[in-house]
């Protein structure tokens, strides 16, 4: 094996916390990996197809390469996400999650129960699975701010999508068709109505 790299296969499961340290890398290949919270202090963390079940936060210091991995948030408080880019990222805890950071999901965003406030980021998803009042984007509402927060689609022609999300009230998606080239369009929703907002 290369020096200073650990790969790891089957499942491991870990309801305490689990702490990547040191330069080197872990790599899951097709793991079921379950913890509290997950920290990635230093080196890699590689998913593999592996898929990666997180019930207390995830803080990132070092490289996440997220393969063709799932990772699912799970818990019953808030949660907090990295600014990394995952593969495929679902939600499924009633309390929420909040953005670190710029998130993007390469895979599939999907949204379950419980929302993600961006904060000021920006999380970018090219395909989304669900969204609802139980589980939405939450944005920044705060007019003229600067970095302002966004859910983003990158590259949309032809056929409608929705943007599911809303403010910390309330869920009201946005729906845009565009018939032209493709270009990314990104939205947040505002608590009121402003001119040129």
């Amino acid at each position: 094996t290369t020096d200073h790299q650990i790969t790891l296969s089957g499942t491991i499961s870990n309801n305490q916390h689990f702490t990547k340290a040191g330069t080197g890398s872990l790599i899951f290949t097709s793991n079921t990996v379950t913890v509290n919270n997950l920290a990635l202090s230093a080196g890699t963390i590689a998913a593999g197809t592996s898929t990666i079940n997180v019930y207390g936060s995830f803080t990132n210091s070092g490289t996440f390469t997220a393969n063709t991995g799932t990772v699912n948030f799970l818990g019953s408080s808030s949660q907090a996400i990295p600014s990394v880019s995952f593969y495929n990222f679902n939600i499924n805890n009633a309390a929420g999650a909040t953005m670190a950071g710029d998130v993007s999901v390469t895979g599939t965003l999907t949204l379950t129960t419980g929302n993600i406030d961006v904060g000021t980021s920006t999380l970018t998803a090219s395909t989304i699975s669900g969204g609802s009042a139980s589980s939405y984007i939450i944005t920044n509402t705060t007019y003229n701010a600067s970095p302002a927060g966004y859910l983003k689609i990158p590259s949309i022609n032809g056929a409608i999508r929705t943007f599911p999300l809303g403010t910390a009230a309330s869920y009201t998606p946005c729906f845009i068709t565009n018939s032209g080239t493709a270009q990314d369009f990104k939205v947040r929703a505002f608590t009121g109505v402003y001119t040129n907002g």
